[in-house]
């Protein structure tokens, strides 16, 4: 390919030389291209004199060049405005060797994008990744580049250490970028959907990159596994792309609708038929031209997707699933769409091969449901200060899943939902079958058999402990007490009050008789046993009878029934002597023997 170059001479070849004009302008424009992605721009007068006389384009700078004396005023001009200056030279300055030479790669930028001789690159650097367009060097463009840098004059590689070529060669592929740049964003040609709500991956946003103004893309993760695939496709060959062809596949995506709450979306997608790590939404095929992608794959995603979708429309529809017509990117599913689409659709995708992807959050691992007990003290208190045994807690179980607590309609929706997926407070959550059968289980069993009511002290133990959730197989979510209970879990009782004496009581108890009479009852209201463990002769028994007393004087003689005091034959004479001696009150049966009841 030989490329001729309006700046080099009319219909002169970059293979011959640059004949000196005939007549010289006064003065000559020439450029000096910077290894900052810049150009210093200045006039050269007959006399040799420097100045940015007739330039009006980019920032005036006091510069220091090693061709002149001193420091001279250039013009700084950014690659944008170096095209820009070519499009529109100075009229009165003529151009100077150093001039016609960047003119002339900036024409060969022009053609190598119109030809297509480019491709998406990514780059990085100084922390940052960035998005460029890279220049194909095919042999017809090295081969053009060299005549060009022939050409060059020796002060306008100035920067380059007077190396030609090295000059050239840098500014090349930054005009390409540049032009390829300007030409999509001029044309309205979008890579990346605008208005997308979801993160978008790193090939959207590098793709995004490619047409924003300035090269630097936003952090993330994937870019170096995005740069490899592009590097091995750069480095085994342009020209050996596969051709396999793209695959329709859906997505299934949660996350806010407008200003609601989070919703499913049905999300098109591409993915590459040989490689499913490889995908492309649908809004970037509809927005992208007919060879944006080409350098991922030969085939022509376009038309892949419209033929994949006329197979599977019919499949959505007879699920309740409606995509719009001309260019369907989407849809929001609801509860109902949902449910048929898990139920009914999603097998048949299956079984023709037809990718589907659930929700990341779904597949890590499925939302846990969890029991919460909300436990209230019974009425009435004991001398104790505690509840009786029978009625010292009535508990509330609630199903919950996250941070949601179900009501009884969302728990009869769960309970007749056949797949393992429910909506709670705006949120879907994927449940294994297994553990909503427990957890139903579970309530089912507490609510019949009363277990919400009269709670004794072990029950209670066992509950706010996780025992009774760990039996069933379930997880103890927030466990929530009111005052009493908590004081009482907390240990606040443990220093038990001392009972006095009964009045009915023909014996003084001794101060320590008195604390051993309290603890016996502090266990008694709370429904326990215990063991009284004092040194013999310290009156254990009188302190037995002390309780029996008191919670007879409590509670009324006709309200208890009797109580079994289980001793030794050694010891059951002693019992009943020391019972009428100091709680004459009591009657005593003898249950042995002949008195048997």
């Amino acid at each position: 390919m030989v490329v001729v170059c309006a700046y080099l001479g009319r219909s002169m070849s970059v293979a011959q030389s640059i004949p000196p004009a005939e007549n010289p302008a006064p003065a000559t424009l020439e450029i000096v291209w910077q290894q900052d992605a810049s150009a210093y721009v200045f006039a050269r007068s007959a006399a040799g004199d420097l100045t940015a006389d007739g330039v009006r384009i980019g920032l005036p700078a006091a510069v220091a060049l090693p061709f002149a004396r001193g420091k001279v005023t250039v013009r700084r001009l950014d690659v944008r405005e170096l095209v820009r200056l070519a499009d529109a030279p100075p009229p009165l300055l003529e151009l100077g060797d150093g001039a016609r030479a960047v003119f002339a790669v900036i024409e060969l930028a022009r053609r190598s994008v119109l030809e297509g001789l480019v491709h998406p690159h990514l780059d990085h650097g100084d922390g940052w990744w960035y998005a460029f367009w890279g220049a194909t060097l095919d042999e017809s463009v090295h081969e053009t580049l060299e005549r060009i840098a022939d050409a060059l004059p020796a002060v306008g590689a100035s920067a380059f250490d007077g190396d030609p070529a090295a000059t050239v060669h840098d500014l090349y592929p930054v005009l390409v970028d540049q032009i390829a740049r300007d030409r999509l964003r001029a044309t309205g040609v979008r890579l990346a959907n605008p208005a997308r709500s979801r993160r978008p991956g790193a090939l959207e946003l590098f793709l995004e990159g490619l047409t924003a103004p300035e090269p630097v893309l936003p952090r993330h993760s994937g870019y170096a596994a995005l740069e490899r695939r592009l590097s091995r496709w750069v480095n085994d060959g342009l020209d050996r792309l596969s051709a396999a062809p793209w695959q329709l596949a859906l997505h299934l995506d949660e996350r806010p609708a407008g200003d609601g709450p989070e919703a499913l979306f049905l999300e098109l997608w591409l993915q590459a038929g040989d490689d499913p790590t490889l995908g492309l939404p649908a809004a970037l095929v509809w927005n992208g031209g007919g060879g944006v992608f080409s350098f991922l794959r030969a085939s022509d995603p376009r038309r892949d997707l419209i033929r994949q979708l006329a197979e599977l429309e019919p499949i959505l529809t007879e699920a309740g699933i409606e995509l719009d017509a001309l260019e369907p990117t989407e849809v929001e599913l609801g509860p109902d769409a949902v449910s048929s689409f898990l139920r009914e659709a999603m097998p048949r995708l299956e079984q023709r091969g037809v990718p589907v992807l659930l929700p990341s959050a779904w597949l890590r691992a499925p939302s846990r449901l969890r029991i919460n007990l909300t436990a209230t003290s019974g009425s009435g208190t004991r001398a104790s200060g505690l509840l009786s045994p029978a009625a010292l807690a009535r508990f509330d179980w609630r199903l919950a899943i996250g941070d949601a607590v179900l009501t009884e309609e969302e728990l009869g929706a769960l309970a007749a939902a056949k797949q393992p997926f429910i909506r709670v407070a705006g949120h879907w959550h994927a449940l294994r079958h297994s553990e909503i059968e427990r957890a139903l289980r579970f309530l089912e069993r507490r609510r019949s058999s009363g277990g919400t009511s009269g709670a004794g002290i072990v029950e209670l133990v066992r509950a706010v402990s996780g025992l009774e959730t760990d039996e069933a197989g379930l997880e103890l979510g927030a466990v929530t007490l009111d005052a009493p209970l908590a004081e009482l879990l907390r240990g606040g009782d443990r220093r038990f009050r001392a009972l006095p004496t009964p009045a009915a009581m023909r014996f003084d108890l001794f101060p320590f008789q008195e604390r051993g009479h309290g603890w016996l009852r502090l266990l008694g209201d709370l429904g326990v046993g215990g063991i009284l463990a004092d040194d013999m002769g310290l009156g254990k028994t009188v302190q037995a009878i002390a309780m029996l007393l008191s919670e007879r004087e409590e509670a009324g003689s006709d309200a208890l029934g009797p109580t079994l005091v289980v001793c030794p034959m050694s010891v059951v004479r002693q019992w009943g002597a020391e019972i009428e001696r100091f709680a004459p009150s009591l009657r005593v049966h003898l249950h042995h023997g002949v008195g048997r009841l």
